[in-house]
């Protein structure tokens, strides 16, 4: 069967636009240049895992932490942990990309930049970068269509969440994290302080300056800062390590102290302890869950 002079040029160009030079700046400001579009991802943050099947995409290779949606990620293999994923893994598995997050790849992107296979880590610490997001993976995979619906189907779900927040009464908060044998506060440069602050709370950690700059809006409140604040909330997230284990809760000192029994939030048993995940290690498709759940715990029903 003969292929006319035109039909063949179509598609050689049809072609040659599906295998365009993408250069993209990622959240780390590393110029990271990939031939898009990519079909064989490996996705190591759940953020990254999460919105890939989200828009309808499967990546090849996920952290061993991401577990949602169950029935989606079962069958993705594992490559390692989020924090420290596994090289040899990644490679066999023969990735266009390798695709993470600030909060867990940072401290692997030297080692994972110095591989064969791009890397380009994302930002996620708000709403506005899981948006974001999705228009990046939308951009990365050619499936921009695909992303921008499942996009604003998010976005609506949000917008009724934000819509249900009162106008008054708003709680002032107090936000930990557990890591490292520390107990961290978040501030509003984090996720979830960018959550709450949406739901209208009152973030006491505020304005806080991180002592280190890797790990900005995380930071270490005194006994003196705490009480002095009076939170109206407490919210004591705590991940899993790597064992599927939880780690110890951030409150565990705290408790200890004679002045935490005085503090508002114990007082009217508004302390409530809570899986990091998806609240802080997950920024992505389970943001309005993640909402509704919170404006539940700010603003209960009397």
């Amino acid at each position: 069967m003969k292929i006319s002079r035109s039909i063949a040029l179509s598609a050689l160009f049809a072609g040659l636009a599906l295998a365009a030079p993408l250069t993209i700046r990622d959240a780390l400001g590393r110029s990271v240049t990939i031939n898009a579009p990519v079909k064989r991802v490996v996705a190591l943050s759940l953020t990254t895992t999460e919105i890939m099947i989200d828009i309808g995409l499967n990546p090849i290779g996920r952290p061993s932490s991401a577990t949602y949606p169950e029935n989606k990620v079962k069958s993705i293999p594992e490559v390692g942990s989020a924090y420290r994923p596994d090289i040899e893994k990644i490679l066999a598995l023969k990735p266009d990309l390798m695709l993470g997050s600030v909060g867990t790849t940072a401290a692997q992107a030297r080692a994972l930049g110095a591989l064969s296979v791009p890397l380009i880590v994302t930002a996620d610490s708000s709403l506005k970068d899981v948006y974001d997001n999705y228009t990046l993976i939308g951009q990365l995979t050619r499936q921009e269509a695909q992303a921008k619906v499942a996009l604003q189907f998010l976005q609506s779900k949000i917008k009724r969440v934000i819509a249900k927040v009162p106008t008054t009464n708003h709680p002032k908060v107090l936000a930990l994290l557990a890591a490292g044998g520390q107990s961290f506060s978040t501030t509003d440069e984090t996720y979830i302080g960018d959550l709450l602050e949406k739901l209208g709370a009152v973030n006491v950690a505020k304005g806080t300056p991180s002592a280190d700059p890797r790990q900005p809006g995380f930071v270490v409140l005194s006994l003196e800062q705490i009480v002095a604040s009076n939170p109206d909330v407490i919210l004591a997230f705590r991940p899993r390590t790597a064992t599927g284990a939880y780690a110890p809760s951030p409150l565990e000192k705290l408790e200890t102290q004679p002045a935490y029994k005085n503090l508002n939030a114990v007082k009217n048993n508004r302390v409530h302890l809570l899986d990091a995940d998806p609240f802080v290690t997950a920024p992505g498709p389970r943001a309005a869950e993640s909402m509704s759940t919170l404006l539940g715990l700010l603003y209960p029903k009397k």
